[in-house]
């Protein structure tokens, strides 16, 4: 019976794989969707997994299995069926759930996770600034997380392949973040998503369907307009054309000229024969379209991953420009293929349509809900006319998986029309990251919608390249792109922490959110002088060469009738921590009247002023004076009202990780008692 099985199981894994590239055979590129993909794959082969596991990497990621629930939106018994989705951790930097650092997801999209971890840089290179939990997520149906354990037997199963979908995937991802946050303890850790190519469009849906998970999206390269007609079909192909075009016009004539130069060829009697000779090619071809096809994916793949330093336009123009003297049009196209691939004993014109993980997966997906009409007419791009027939496209995918196409659904669900509207309406926090030279560009959104929902392109950007590890030959205009991104996510998680403290949870602000308190030169009543804060800078003290605090409350006072205020805060503060050496209590009064400030009147207020305590307690009340004008000090603190009370919690380097105003209530002492403590304990 178990030997029945196996030879069953391989006849029907077998019959799919013929399927799949017969039905490329037959239909060519009217089926066919340039590949999304943060990553440029080695063509002919999945990415090696090896890669990975180098000390480098495998030393600061775990890898964890979460057990996920097949189907999110039914009630049917098999609804609970659960199988194993693979995520990985990279905790090294994190500053911890009392810090409230904040938690870097990476939506895996149509791949294997394997490569993710290396070759996506943005959470790694930025985990330091941002004291970040690292989160990477595979998505399901891919690498390691297939139902029932085989990608094949799922995809086979047309019940099992419908719960193949991007809802189902975002879902998925909601589960995990929660059910990490719970493992890690970080309830108050605000969560961004991160994507690139599909896995940025999973990114920003993801902000709209599940914005109390996510507090933002930084989706990169993502398309998310190529749906339903509302980007025009020949976009992609139109960029890959001025991409060669604007690298090099006799490139890109070559190349114009040399589809016509095929069939010219082929239709002499030993045409195909002399073609396949010219090219190399593994095998005889039998048609013109699998050369064809070879040389828009090689075309396509160069404009899309059009990367520095290497420049894959550069490496395809250079051997199509740099061809012998006398070389003819094909000979040309030829070696600019060499200059791409290498120098190989044959070329295989299937290099690109092997049956992978991803081809495979990315067919169902593309033939079920992301139907991107993507096609080009006659004389509109530098490639043969292959317009996009959406009736001949259904069919096509009913013939292979016995299913109707939905173009319509990504829109009715995510939206798309009228999206600028919506977005406006409804939407916060999301990055559009482009890149202009990216074929893609052409379906991502390209201009601000509002404030926190933005775009940031580049033009001479391409596919996914913001979210690359970073490199010291990075161009100007890359590491400009980047910080900008990074920037508005410091503001996004900023704000967080505001409100935050606005509601008293008792949480620090993580020291990489934390503002600088601004220098303040403060004088006691016998007229000594001190510059606030106390901070340790280096390996050395302030001039005074105080001793300095683990903590230390500074209370600001404007007007005398927001004494009772300050008292409200510092006495309790001052009880809790009587006895501690490590903690400071500042209580400082501001004097702005010229008058008062000119030196003889001043050194006699100050004889009259309330004076420090100096009791047998280890803390001490310090009443200090501040005169002069103090504009710009409460211009950096974003002090607007001074008949109020304002108190700030300094760690030992001068920066506000807690703060407060107005009359102390019983819960927000009881938060600065508590943020207090944890500071005390940091190291």
């Amino acid at each position: 019976m178990e030997f029945y099985f196996l030879i069953r199981h391989s006849f029907l894994h077998f019959s799919l794989l013929i399927s799949l590239i017969s039905f490329s055979y037959a239909y060519g590129t009217e089926f066919k969707i340039p590949r999304l993909g943060a990553l440029r794959r080695k063509v002919g082969s999945e990415p090696e997994t090896t890669s990975t596991t180098s000390s480098s990497v495998s030393n600061d990621f775990e890898t964890l299995f979460y057990n996920q629930t097949l189907d999110h939106f039914n009630y049917r018994p098999e609804s609970y069926t659960t199988f194993p989705q693979r995520y990985v951790v990279n905790s090294k930097y994190w500053g911890g759930s009392k810090t409230s650092s904040p938690i870097l997801v990476y939506f895996g999209a149509e791949e294997s996770l394997d490569f993710d971890l290396a070759g996506i840089g943005f959470l790694t290179d930025n985990a330091p600034r941002f004291k970040a939990l690292l989160l990477y997520i595979e998505h399901r149906f891919y690498g390691k997380s297939i139902p029932f354990g085989s990608r094949e037997v799922a995809l086979r199963n047309a019940s099992i392949r419908g719960y193949f979908t991007s809802a189902q995937a975002i879902a998925d991802y909601a589960a995990i973040i929660l059910h990490v946050k719970k493992a890690f303890s970080a309830k108050n850790s605000p969560v961004i998503v991160i994507g690139g190519s599909y896995g940025g469009m999973l990114a920003a849906w993801f902000r709209l369907k599940y914005p109390h998970v996510a507090l933002g999206a930084l989706a990169s390269s993502a398309p998310i307009l190529y749906f339903d007609e509302i980007a025009p079909q020949i976009g992609y192909y139109a960029i890959v054309t001025k991409d060669f075009k604007e690298t090099s016009e006799s490139c890109y004539e070559t190349i114009r000229k040399s589809w016509d130069e095929i069939e010219k060829v082929a239709s002499k009697s030993n045409g195909l024969s002399i073609l396949s000779k010219k090219f190399k090619t593994c095998q005889k071809l039998k048609r013109t379209f699998d050369l064809k096809d070879y040389l828009d994916s090689i075309y396509s793949e160069a404009a899309q991953y059009d990367h520095p330093p290497e420049y894959p336009l550069n490496i395809v123009c250079g051997g199509i420009d740099g061809a012998p003297k006398g070389t003819d049009t094909l000979g040309r196209i030829f070696a600019g293929v060499v200059a791409y691939m290498g120098n190989k004993s044959c070329y295989d014109m299937d290099e690109y349509n092997h049956p992978t993980e991803t081809y495979m997966g990315w067919r169902w997906q593309t033939c079920s809900e992301i139907v991107m009409p993507i096609g080009h007419g006659n004389n509109d791009t530098m490639f043969p006319p292959a317009p996009f027939n959406l009736n001949r496209f259904i069919k096509k995918c009913k013939s292979l998986f016995g299913v109707q196409p939905q173009p319509h659904w990504v829109t009715t669900y995510y939206g798309g029309h009228d999206l600028k509207l919506i977005l406006h309406r409804f939407a916060s926090n999301i990055i559009f990251s482009n890149g202009l030279r990216d074929p893609y560009s052409s379906g991502g959104v390209l201009e601000n919608i509002s404030d926190s929902v933005v775009a940031v392109y580049t033009v001479n950007g391409s596919h996914c390249l913001d979210i690359l590890p970073e490199r010291k030959s990075d161009p100007q205009w890359l590491v400009k792109q980047r910080k900008t991104e990074v920037q508005i996510i410091e503001s996004w998680i900023a704000k967080y922490y505001t409100d935050l403290i606005a509601t008293a949870n008792k949480i620090l602000i993580p020291a990489a959110a934390a503002v600088k308190f601004p220098g303040l030169e403060v004088t006691h009543s016998d007229g000594k002088t001190l510059k606030l804060p106390i901070t340790f800078n280096g390996n050395e003290v302030d001039a005074d060469k105080l001793a300095v605090p683990k903590a230390s409350l500074v209370c600001l006072s404007f007007r005398a009738s927001s004494q009772a205020m300050i008292d409200s805060w510092s006495k309790p503060f001052y009880e809790a921590h009587r006895e501690s050496n490590k903690v400071q209590l500042y209580e400082v009064s501001f004097v702005d009247s010229w008058l008062l400030c000119l030196n003889p009147i001043k050194r006699l207020l100050l004889r009259t002023m309330r004076k420090s305590s100096h009791g047998e307690d280890t803390l001490q009340r310090q009443i200090v004076y501040s005169f002069g004008d103090h504009y710009y000090f409460r211009k950096e603190l974003k002090i607007l009202n001074l008949l109020t009370g304002y108190v700030f919690l300094l760690d030992k380097f001068g920066r506000v990780r807690w703060q407060g105003f107005g009359l102390a209530t019983q819960e927000e002492l009881s938060s600065l008692l508590s943020c207090t403590t944890l500071l005390l304990e940091e190291k």
